[in-house]
């Protein structure tokens, strides 16, 4: 390989997992100039606005913009179509369906070995992309990878086509062809969407400011409940428009009941109605650690923690998180980094940052006997029966780069 020559081209890497945008820059970061993305949107902006972009690095689920969508945008725009595109996928995500619509290869995480990322990627380099156009069909068979229900509406005349394979979804009553979707919709949320997600719901899909909201953005993202015979059950719905020379909507539809809770996730579903224990055991398979504090009192209760890392087990659950439970646990950070820790992670900053970003994060290494450990924080807002929880979980960096 050579390396001066790779030295020279730009890689995007668009993942909206710092740990993972760090593993790669670890890799990486040696051969390749590299810029990064936390969304789909901001990924757009840099292809649009950086002409020396020689390949996309495309992880395949992100919130409110996925990895299919991302490609499609870049498929049909006739500036971005020949840069090549590598999806990053979980082993639950179906690679097939960006490769469908142009993506040139795909890497399966937990993250292979460098020489097989490198050798993907030099590949993919020396490739020369053909584009074939955009494709509804196949568009759509990839939307229906990642959704339960998927509608296509004509905006002409407001008729539409539905593939749904969520039971539960077809209460809703809409899925004959044909029909006016905006009356359809709005008739039948009144009958089976949850009374406080209704009318936001109605006004966000109502035609002429769901135009306006597509026309300007890449998307509309919603998330709400339905009243299932008396059972409370959450659900995605997103909305674009197809990437297509006809004027057209595509809305996917997801009960999100059955995945992995992130803190993304729950701060979508602040008014989260699973108990605390439920929760933290969703989080346990991402997070060695994870804290629930109660916001006005300030008051804390760990619900999980690795035995492996005790020295960040706070010593009393009750006390105030941000004093006393915060020098407890600053005890384990390594000296180099307790300075920055203790400056960043205050109340005031970090509920401020996750009003705005949904998260607040920081990275930060503990030092153990023999060896320090890099590890990641990320924190989110919860509210329960009224009362508002900072929810924080501590995920080690170290191992999923040694896995």
């Amino acid at each position: 390989m050579n390396q001066e020559t790779n030295s020279q081209k730009t890689i995007l890497v668009v993942d909206d997992s710092t740990i993972n945008l760090e593993m790669l820059s670890v890799m990486l970061g040696d051969v390749y100039n590299l810029k990064f993305a936390t969304d789909g949107q901001k990924a757009l902006d840099i292809l649009n606005r950086d002409k020396n972009i020689s390949l996309v690095l495309l992880d395949m689920s992100m919130p409110f913009m996925s990895g299919t969508e991302v490609l499609a945008e870049i498929k049909k725009n006739d500036a971005l179509s020949a840069v090549p595109v590598i999806v990053l996928a979980t082993a639950d995500d179906n690679e097939f369906a960006c490769l469908a619509i142009g993506a040139l290869d795909f890497i399966k995480k937990p993250f292979p070995l460098r020489s097989v990322i490198l050798a993907k990627i030099e590949a993919a380099l020396n490739s020369e992309i053909k584009s074939e156009g955009f494709e509804l069909d196949s568009y759509i068979n990839a939307l229906f990878e990642e959704y339960q229900t998927v509608y296509l509406i004509d905006v002409e005349d407001d008729s539409y086509e539905s593939i749904s394979e969520d039971k539960d979804y077809l209460s809703l009553k809409i899925t004959e062809k044909g029909e006016d979707f905006f009356e359809a919709m709005g008739a039948n949320a009144d009958k089976v969407v949850f009374e406080e997600d209704r009318e936001l719901l109605k006004s966000s899909l109502e035609k002429d400011a769901l135009m306006t909201t597509l026309k300007s953005n890449q998307g509309l993202t919603m998330d709400y409940r339905l009243n299932i015979d008396g059972d409370v059950k959450h659900y995605r719905l997103k909305a674009m428009l197809v990437p297509d020379e006809k004027e057209q909507i595509i809305i996917g539809v997801s009960c999100t009941e059955d995945e992995i809770v992130g803190m993304e996730t729950l701060y979508a579903f602040r008014n989260d109605a699973r108990n605390y224990s439920d929760i933290a055991q969703s989080l346990a398979c991402d997070y060695i650690c994870i804290y629930f504090v109660h916001l006005e009192s300030n008051r804390f209760i760990e619900y999980y923690s690795d035995p492996g890392f005790d020295v960040l087990k706070l010593e009393k659950s009750g006390d105030n998180f941000f004093t006393f439970g915060l020098k407890s646990f600053l005890r384990g950070v390594n000296a180099v980094d307790t300075e920055r820790v203790t400056h960043q992670f205050t109340k005031e900053n970090v509920i401020k940052t996750i009003d705005k970003h949904k998260a607040f994060t920081i990275s930060f290494r503990l030092t153990f006997e023999e060896s320090d450990e890099y590890v990641f924080l990320k924190a989110t807002k919860l509210i329960k029966d009224g009362v508002e929880y900072l929810v924080v979980g501590i995920s080690n960096i170290d191992a999923q780069m040694n896995s």
